[in-house]
């Protein structure tokens, strides 16, 4: 069963959000927090298997929140819920250690379909959000630092279809090439950019600009 923490400083969304996890996800929220300071209280207390946050609350804000928990190294995946849209927001949030970022006009089967990438070790971002990246790596605004790490065109696909949470059977699929392929190309990322992991890869890739502004 996946224990759920919610934090919102607004009740009929914690509520909503309870009903959805119970209804169609095997979960049992745990906790839930009107303010950043309780919702990290309850994610170091009850160690939750993920975080749903929101961004804008009293006290301690989502990101502010993010950064303090993954201070602690804590295992928590967390799920950033906010009304923004802008990529400068969903570049914060996945800099400081968030694994997901989701519209708030989300429908709910995105929500549950991205709390399912997470729970299994994946990152997911908002398909319209990751179709803004897309469009703005179409418009050339990453050449800079794309060079900057040599990374390939080919290699710049894969890392857009990774923040997006596909694995790489599914990018193999998409792209049309084996996804043994797609791991070696996925190796070659990794030590071109000095990373060891998917998240971290995506953290870095959105803070350089390889994806998005």
């Amino acid at each position: 069963m996946i224990r759920i923490v919610i934090a919102d400083d607004h009740k009929i969304v914690t509520d909503g959000l309870r009903l959805l996890m119970q209804k169609e996800l095997d979960a049992d929220v745990i906790g839930v927090a009107e303010n950043g300071l309780r919702a990290f209280d309850m994610v170091m207390r009850l160690q939750p298997d993920l975080l749903l946050t929101d961004l804008e609350m009293d006290g301690l804000d989502g990101l502010e929140l993010v950064k303090k928990i993954r201070e602690t190294n804590s295992a928590t995946r967390i799920m950033v819920l906010s009304m923004h849209n802008d990529l400068h927001y969903v570049n914060k949030v996945l800099r400081e250690g968030a694994n997901g970022y989701l519209h708030k006009n989300a429908d709910a089967s995105i929500l549950i379909e991205g709390i399912k990438r997470l729970i299994d070790g994946n990152q997911y971002i908002d398909p319209k959000i990751s179709k803004k990246m897309l469009e703005s790596y179409l418009k050339g605004e990453n050449a800079t630092d794309s060079r900057k790490y040599n990374l390939t065109k080919r290699e710049l696909e894969i890392i857009k279809l990774l923040s997006q949470g596909h694995n790489s059977k599914k990018i193999g699929e998409l792209l049309h090439i084996s996804h043994h392929t797609i791991d070696s190309h996925r190796k070659n990322i990794h030590v071109k950019l000095g990373v060891k992991s998917t998240p971290e890869l995506i953290r870095l890739a959105m803070e350089q600009q390889l994806i998005s502004k």
